[in-house]
Order: structure tokens, then C-alpha cells, then sequence
């Protein structure tokens, strides 16, 4: 039976008179008490939900007109407001197995709380006050999860849960404990999952998991730990271990990591900052997955990683590393390495000795000054290259990224560049995304990009003049973006050829003509971005016979109009801000397909009914913060706020 409406405040007891009922679930109401003991009258009754009401209170009543005994196995009055539970008010359950309290008020228990309960498999007291547990657990014998996360608890003692030899998985994240008495968990032979999670724990005994055998699982991660005893796992069977975010200074000694067979190690967010000989030795046979990122790391000893082989992420980003002097040479499993956000200066060329299975390489955010050709010569298999947020010497090099022939990515921007010579990208066959924004490069040799199958160009934010390459290197692409640089002239060669190309941005620039022919065989260009060039006379002809989903003219000072334009479509157009007085001096009409007409901030003052006549498509015009108000016939949406 089922009756969460959510208006019914009580219970009333012919509820109870149901005695072949097997299920009564009263969840998602306005009950503020509850008299469970009642249920003792329907003898069928194997669940009882009440959860998600407003109980403050378990009124308990006599038992003797009642059957003793019941057949519940599932009790649920989670999400309540319960303070107190009376003492041996569940003495009469004697079957139950699943006991939800969570999400209540309960403060403390007696150790007549749980009396009868000897069955008990699952207890779930979430999301309560209870400050201690003392020996009130000593009865559950069968238990095997008790969830005590999201309490008050401060400290675990020996006797606390010396009765739980059934338990599997005990959950007490998110309390205050700051200390557990050494063999606190040693009755609990079977137990597989330990989640300490977000405590004020500091040190780590080596008599804290003996007699652990079966545990796999532990979650030791958002605590104070700064001491962790050597050995304290020996004799456990971890596989998942978290120590993130705790208060770990220099890590020397590898005997703290014997008993753990982790895939992952998680050492992140916390105060390391020396790794010590041979440190991660314990872990050889299994680890795939270190991070220690976020940390304070300036020493590596040179043999920390050794016969890691297997280890197929690597992550020290976000510390205090100046170089790379230890040895990488035994990750041969290598795929990830990432050591963004350091203060490493320079990149040798024995660094990535023998690292043949790496995948991606993350060095942005260093202060990279110097790359020592033929530093990249192993990476054979490297598909992504991030060398951003560097200080890189103003001409890269010829050959510097010589061996990446199977890099797709390259990421330089942020790099203060200057220029990009002659065969800087040689041997990079496989390049299809490059960019180089944000930088001051004013310089890109004819040939720059020779042997690349580049799809997408970024140079935008540098201070180019002029865009004069080998468009025979640049018969892939797709997408360029030479926005926000200093470009005055747009020449029927500057796109010669680039019959692929889907996207381009030319906006912000000084570009003071566009040569009609400029995008004449590009019959594949959807969106054009040409704003904020002021100096502008633009040609509309230079669009004729194109099909465009997007045009971006915004902020283009110099009067134009689309007379000259023969057969074009055009989606999208912006003209805001360009400093248009009357809305048919731009015979927007000659445009076909038009959906969307932006014309913000401009100087019109009247629309009469033939400013937008054949626009049979449009759907969208915007004319708000213009110079006065117009006057229309047609239906669309129009916004002139």
C-alpha cells in the first residue's frame, strides 16, 4: 500500500487492520509522530516506509494485546526529525535486516537503542548529531554496512566496533575525528571498504589496519595527515587508496607504501615537497595512474620513478619543479605526462629518452626559454603537445619539433613569439590543429607550414601584417583565425586555393581593402568574420555566388552596400554598429535566405515598408538602440528596445 500524497498528517490506527498487508509506504507526507510499534498488529508486513515526513517523535505503546514478534525486514524513516530513539524500541523486530535513520537529529544512543536487532545487516545513520558510539554497536554481530558519515563523531576507540566481524563497509566521512586508538579496526576481519574521508586525522599508525586482511577500499583523503608510519598497510589488500588533499610534507621512505596494490594513487593537494629514492617501489606490479599535482615539489631524487613500467599517467602540474633531472627512462607504459604550471626553464633532449608510448605532453604554464633541438625526437607517438604560457624564444627553430610525426595538436600559445620560420613545424605530418595566438609573432616564413595537413589555424591575437604563406601546405584547412592583428590588405592570393576552408575570422584588424576575388573560390566558406575593421571600403561583390550561414560586418564604418551583390545567401547578418542612417541605403534586399538581421546601434531613424521587402526568411530583426522609432507591416519577431 502506497499513500505519499504528501497531505496527510497522522496515522490513523485502522491503518494497522490490514493484516495480510506487505508493504506500507507512507514516505513524502506532513507526519510529526509515529507509533512503528503498531505494525507488530499486520503480520504479513515485510517493509515500512516513512521517510520524508516531519517525525520529531517514536511514540511507543504497550505490547501485551499485540502477536510478539514481527516479520519486517526493512525500516526506513530517513529525512525525518528524530531526536531520541526510545530504548528497546526495536526489541520486537527481531527480522529486521535494513535500518534507515539517516537524515535526522539523533545526538546519542544508548546501549539499549538497538536492543533485539541481532539480524541487522544494513544500518544507515547519515546525516545526524551523534558525537560518540561507545560500545552501543556491540550487538551487531551480522552488520555488514554502517554508514556514520555526516555526524559529530571526534574519535574512534578499540571497543567501538570490536563486535562488527561481518562488516564490509563502514562509511564515517565528513566528521571530526582526529583520532583513532591503535587496533580500532581489528575485529573486523571482513572488512573491504573504509571511508575516513574529510576528518581532522594527522597520522596514519602502523597498528591502525592490522589483522585487515580483506581490506580493498580507503578513503583517507581531505584530512590533516602529515605522518604516515612505515608499514602501516602490511597486511592489507588495497586497491584504492585516496590521500588527496591532506598536510604531506617530504614522502623519503617506500616502506609506507607496503600492502597497497593500487592502479591509482592519488597524492594531490597537499605540502610534498621531496620524493624520496625508489619511493613508489611497493607499487611497481599494479600502479597505472600517479597524481601529484598541486603540491610543493622542488626534489625528485633521480631514481623516484624507477621500475614503474607499467605507470601510464604521470602528473606533477602545479608545483615547484625548475627542471627534469630525474630519471623517466623505466616508464615505458608511459602515455600522459603533465607538468603544467612548474617553473621549468628549459627542455633537454634526453628528457623523453626512450618514453616511446607517450600520448600527451602537457609543459604550459613553465618558463620555458630554451628547447634543445632534437628534444622531441622519441616521441614518436605523441599526439597532443601543450609548450602554452611560455616564455619561448622569439624565433622557434627549425627541426625543434622534428620526430612528432604523429602530433595532431600543438599548443603554443601565450609563448611570446615572434616568429614562425622555415620548417619550424618539419616533420609534423600529422598536424592538424595548431595555435599560436596570443603571442607577438610578425613574422611567418613562405614555407612555415611544409608537411603539415593542418585543419585548424589559430595566429589570432599576434601582430601579423600580412598573411603571404605556401597555400599548397595549407590545402586541408579548415578554419582560420587571423583575428585581432594588424592585417591592411586582403588580396585575391592571401586564400588562393584554400578550397576547404569552412571558417574565417579577419575581425579586429587594420584591413583597409578586400580584393574582390579574395574569397571567390572558397564555395565552401559558412561563416566570415570581418568586424571592427573601421578603415574598411568594402566591396559587397566579394561575397557574390557565396553561401553563408554567418557574416559578422559589426563595427565597419565606411558606407557600403550590397548593389554589387549577385547571387549571395547569407543566414546570419550583423551590421550593428556600423554606422548606417537608413535601413535601405544597404539594398539589404539583394540578400537571399536571410533569418537574422542584427542592426544595433546604428543612426536609423525611419523604416518604411520597403526597407526589408523580399525577405521572405526572416525571422529575427533587431533595431534596438537606434535613433528613433520605425514603423512596420510584416510579422516577425522585432526587438527595438
Amino acid at each position: 500500500m502506497t499513500l505519499n500524497d504528501g497531505n496527510i498528517t497522522f496515522i490513523p490506527n485502522e491503518l494497522y487492520n490490514f493484516p495480510k498487508l506487505s508493504s506500507l509506504d507512507i514516505s513524502h507526507n506532513k507526519i510529526n509522530s509515529v507509533n512503528l510499534l503498531l505494525s507488530l498488529k499486520m503480520e504479513k508486513l515485510i517493509i515500512f516506509n516513512a521517510s520524508f515526513n516531519m517525525i520529531s517523535e517514536l511514540e511507543k505503546v504497550s505490547f501485551e494485546n499485540y502477536k510478539i514478534g514481527s516479520n519486517i525486514t526493512v525500516i526506513d524513516l530517513s529525512h525525518n526529525a528524530i531526536t531520541i530513539i526510545p530504548d528497546n524500541y526495536f526489541s520486537k523486530f527481531s527480522n529486521l535486516l535494513h535500518l534507515n535513520m539517516s537524515y535526522n537529529k539523533i545526538n546519542s544512543f544508548t546501549v539499549l537503542t538497538f536492543e533485539g536487532l541481532a539480524q541487522l545487516e544494513t544500518l544507515y545513520l547519515s546525516y545526524n548529531n551523534i558525537k560518540i558510539i561507545d560500545i552501543n554497536l556491540a550487538r551487531f554481530s551480522n552488520l555488514q554496512e554502517l554508514t556514520l558519515d555526516n555526524n559529530d563523531l571526534s574519535s574512534l576507540e578499540e571497543h567501538n566496533f570490536k563486535m562488527l566481524t561481518s562488516l564490509i563497509k563502514l562509511n564515517l566521512n565528513f566528521n571530526n575525528i582526529f583520532f583513532i586508538e591503535d587496533f580500532s579496526f581489528r575485529r573486523m576481519i571482513n572488512l573491504l571498504n573504509l571511508q575516513l574521508n574529510s576528518n581532522n586525522l594527522t597520522t596514519i599508525s602502523k597498528s591502525m589496519f592490522i589483522d585487515n586482511a580483506a581490506l580493498q577500499q580507503v578513503d583517507l583523503s581531505n584530512n590533516q595527515i602529515h605522518t604516515i608510519d612505515p608499514f602501516s598497510f602490511r597486511g592489507t589488500n588495497i586497491t584504492l587508496c585516496n590521500f588527496r588533499n591532506n598536510a604531506l610534507t617530504i614522502l623519503s621512505e617506500r616502506s609506507i607504501f607496503c600492502g597497497i596494490k593500487v592502479k591509482e594513487l592519488d597524492l594531490s593537494v597537499s605540502n610534498i615537497s621531496s620524493l624520496g629514492e625508489y619511493l613508489f617501489f611497493e607499487l611497481h606490479s599494479e600502479l597505472l595512474k600517479l597524481n601529484l599535482s598541486f603540491n610543493c615539489i622542488t626534489h625528485v631524487h633521480e631514481n623516484s620513478f624507477r621500475d614503474l613500467a607499467l605507470l601510464a599517467e604521470l602528473d606533477l602540474s602545479n608545483n615547484k619543479l625548475l627542471d627534469l633531472d630525474f630519471n623517466l627512462s623505466d616508464l615505458k607504459s608511459l602515455k600522459s605526462f603533465n607538468v603544467e604550471n612548474n617553473q621549468i626553464s628549459k627542455i633537454i633532449k634526453t628528457t623523453f629518452r626512450c618514453l616511446k608510448s607517450l600520448l600527451k605532453v602537457n609543459f604550459s604554464k613553465n618558463s620555458i626559454e630554451e628547447i634543445e633541438i632534437f628534444s622531441f625526437r622519441d616521441l614518436e607517438a605523441v599526439q597532443v603537445l601543450d609548450l602554452s604560457n611560455n616564455n619561448l624564444p622569439g624565433v622557434v627553430a627549425p627541426y625543434t619539433f622534428q620526430g612528432l610525426s604523429l602530433t595532431f595538436e600543438l599548443r603554443l600559445m601565450h609563448s611570446k613569439l615572434t616568429s614562425l620560420q622555415d620548417a619550424a613545424f618539419f616533420g609534423m605530418t600529422a598536424l592538424t590543429f595548431l595555435n599560436a595566438s596570443y603571442g607577438d609573432v610578425k613574422v611567418l616564413g613562405y614555407d612555415v607550414f611544409n608537411g603539415t595537413t593542418i585543419w585548424t589555424l589559430d595566429l589570432s591575437h599576434n601582430l601579423l601584417e600580412m598573411f603571404r604563406v605556401n597555400n599548397s601546405y595549407l590545402k586541408h584547412v579548415m578554419e582560420i583565425y587571423l583575428n585581432y592583428n594588424k592585417i591592411e590588405n586582403i588580396s585575391n592570393e592571401t586564400f588562393h586555393g584554400l578550397t576547404n576552408l569552412k571558417k574565417i575570422h579577419l575581425d579586429n584588424n587594420c584591413i583597409l581593402q578586400i580584393s574582390v576575388g579574395a574569397f571567390s573560390s572558397l564555395h565552401k566558406v559558412s561563416s566570415l568574420h570581418i568586424s571592427s575593421n573601421t578603415d574598411m571600403m568594402l566591396d559587397a561583390s566579394v561575397f557574390s555566388n557565396m553561401a553563408l550561414r554567418d557574416v559578422n560586418l559589426q563595427n565597419t564604418w565606411k558606407p557600403f552596400s550590397f548593389s554589387n551583390a549577385i547571387n549571395v545567401s547569407i543566414e546570419m547578418l550583423d551590421l550593428s554598429l556600423s554606422n548606417i542612417s537608413k535601413a535601405n541605403s544597404i539594398l539589404i534586399y539583394k540578400i537571399k535566405n536571410i533569418e537574422t538581421l542584427l542592426l544595433t546601434s546604428n543612426h536609423i531613424r525611419y523604416v518604411d515598408r520597403y526597407s526589408f521587402r523580399n525577405l521572405s526568411s526572416l525571422t529575427f530583426l533587431d533595431l534596438s538602440n537606434n535613433a528613433s522609432r520605425a514603423y512596420f507591416r510584416f510579422k516577425l519577431v522585432i526587438n527595438f528596445v
